[in-house]
């Protein structure tokens, strides 16, 4: 009988706390690793015991390398094996001979001869559990597979002998040859095959194994039923992989970013316009005269009007809510940016939970998952898996699995300037009620310096540790899952190793919650009541200049305590009335009163 030519289906092989790292490099332009290696006491499989045969495809223990690990450059990788597969007599287990004269593959008979002397090297696995293992699209902690059949045949005890057909992971579709028959090859649902595995049965005639689980006697002619399965379990194996072409472009976007910080370090201007105080500092020192004498005129006024001269106003303070401070169109833009990424997250979300290889959708099990762990339930399968195998794919999945930070980015800039307007907002109403020093970016005398999170402590802290967790579960939501193919003597083979994203539901549902959590608190703050006692500004430079039109009698001010209010009670007369006047100034000052008119000089 001819012995097919190899092929694979990947076995994932997780991290092990008693491992320890044996290997470095790798060569030619695979990414380099440090590998590890699971010395265990016992050869069961994960879930397998003599009372349950659950979790077969959970696979954490590589939680801790994952946690401690930064994505790209650094990255954990799982292994898995290529492995025979023997169809045999019930005869073979009683040392029946076998003779297999067109299989020239002198290591399959090598093997299989082995396995006949030392049968308890193999994991015996009843038709269920055999399924479950061998169907699943990550196959950990087990290679070769003896299918033990009711055939009857003590001349020759070996039927047929194979290699697996690719994983789901690899191949993205199942085709089990020794698992499902050919009417089932397109369409092989895992659920209906594990529910049906104690029927399982092998058309012993057919060289590829066409199967069935059906009865014995509905299939094909020559039909021989499969007792249990013997499973060869072997080492777990992981790796610690680095990108060198990933470092490289994280090295030179640093450098590059380095240059342009130090540029604009160098060359920054000593007096620089960045925060409010910087502003009211510039127009105080030196008062711009195209707004003279329009001291209470807001922010609305100015943009309606073609001339600025003499905009005669009278005090009438209008309590107003913060989000006055930003711009229709702002709140707009951010929101909806905001209200559709966790629309989408919600149908990813969605997407993620009816995965028929999810065997739960109770929150405990989506717990179990973890955070940012490979799990053969939670993997995004490609057709063309086999596209991505090599450090291009490496560097496409990255891309892919890093693609939502950037959008989180922008996000995260639209956010905090929303913040900021509200805050400037905020800030440039206070000085009404308290003399207090300028907060600017180069202090000198009694200046305040600027926050270091250009927002006050109180909102940009939690601002920032909002943005971070997001961050962060993100990250652990949808994120590389590298396998490397072993072959049987466990020799890495280059080029076959596949590159794909996992994902992790219980993160995605932190971040829609954080998410719709950070969303609400901004609407709630835009309805905050603004201050009330000083003209609205925003972020308009014309009112703030306007503002700033201080008595000749106060020099240099800007370095001294400063509030806005009534400096003149009587500038000028307009049409027999007395005007006064309003500005920033570090003398006396009274609060405007309703109904007066303030536009003096």
């Amino acid at each position: 009988m001819t012995l097919p030519k190899k092929n694979l289906l990947p076995t994932w092989l997780a991290f092990a706390r008693r491992g320890r790292v044996y290997a470095s490099l790798d060569a030619d332009s695979e990414p380099s690793t440090l590998e590890m290696s699971n010395f265990s006491e016992s050869a069961s499989i994960p879930g397998h015991n003599s009372s349950s045969s659950t979790n077969l495809n959970q696979y954490a223990s590589n939680k801790d390398l994952n946690k401690v690990l930064p994505r790209p450059p650094m990255f954990s990788s799982l292994c898995t094996r290529q492995y025979y597969v023997f169809l045999v007599s019930s005869e073979f287990l009683d040392g029946a001979p076998f003779n297999a004269p067109q299989m020239d593959d002198s290591s399959a008979t090598t093997i299989l001869q082995d396995y006949q002397n030392n049968q308890t090297s193999l994991l015996k696995l009843e038709n269920k559990a055999c399924v479950e293992v061998y169907t699943a699209p990550i196959i950990s902690a087990n290679s070769d597979l003896v299918l033990v059949s009711t055939y009857s045949d003590s001349n020759n005890s070996l039927i047929y002998c194979d290699y697996s057909q690719d994983s789901q992971l690899v191949e993205g579709s199942y085709q089990r040859y020794e698992i499902c028959s050919l009417p089932l090859l397109r369409n092989c649902d895992p659920s209906g095959v594990i529910a049906n595995g104690h029927n399982w049965s092998i058309d012993a005639s057919d060289t590829h194994g066409a199967n069935d689980y059906t009865p014995t006697g509905t299939s094909q002619v020559n039909e021989t039923s499969i007792q249990y399965c013997l499973s060869k379990g072997v080492e777990e194996h992981c790796k610690l992989q680095f990108s060198l072409a990933i470092m490289i472009v994280v090295i030179i976007c640093n450098l590059i970013k380095t240059i342009c910080m130090s540029i604009i370090a160098w060359k920054q201007d000593p007096e620089p316009l960045v925060t409010l105080g910087d502003a009211i500092a510039s127009f105080l020192d030196r008062p711009d005269m195209t707004t003279e004498g329009n001291c209470i005129v807001g922010k609305t006024r100015f943009e309606d009007s073609k001339s600025w001269h003499l905009l005669l106003s009278t005090w009438d303070p209008k309590g107003l809510r913060w989000f006055r401070a930003a711009s229709q169109r702002r709140w707009l833009v951010c929101n909806i940016l905001c209200i559709s990424t966790l629309i989408v997250a919600c149908a990813l979300l969605s997407l993620g939970l009816n995965n028929p290889r999810l065997t739960s959708r109770s929150i405990s099990h989506l717990w179990s998952l973890g955070f940012g762990n490979v799990n053969s339930e939670a993997l995004i399968i490609m057709n063309n898996s086999q596209d991505l195998s090599g450090p291009a794919g490496v560097i496409f999945t990255v891309l892919v699995a890093n693609s939502p930070q950037i959008l989180l980015s922008f996000l995260y800039f639209a956010y905090n300037g929303l913040f900021t307007c509200m805050l400037l907002a905020d800030e440039w109403s206070a000085y009404a009620s308290k003399r207090r020093f300028l907060r600017v970016t180069s202090p000198t005398g009694g200046q305040r310096s600027t926050y270091r999170l250009q927002l006050p402590y109180r909102y940009g802290i939690p601002l920032l540790i909002g943005s971070s967790a997001l961050h962060w579960f993100v990250s652990q939501s949808i994120f590389l899952a590298r396998v490397n193919v072993l072959d049987s003597a466990g020799v890495e083979v280059i080029g076959d190793g596949v590159s794909t994203c996992g994902y992790s539901p219980i993160a995605l549902i932190f971040v829609i919650i954080l998410g719709s959590i950070v969303v609400l608190l901004g609407i709630a703050f835009g309805f905050r009541k603004a201050r009330v006692g000083m003209p609205h500004a925003g972020s308009c430079s014309a009112v703030i200049s306007a503002a700033c039109h201080p008595p000749e009698a106060d020099v240099d001010a800007s370095s001294k305590r400063v509030m806005w209010g009534v400096v003149a009670k009587e500038s000028f007369k307009y049409r027999g009335k007395s005007v006064g006047h309003c500005s920033f100034t570090s003398l006396k000052v009274e609060a405007p009163i309703v109904g007066e008119r303030y536009a003096g000089q």
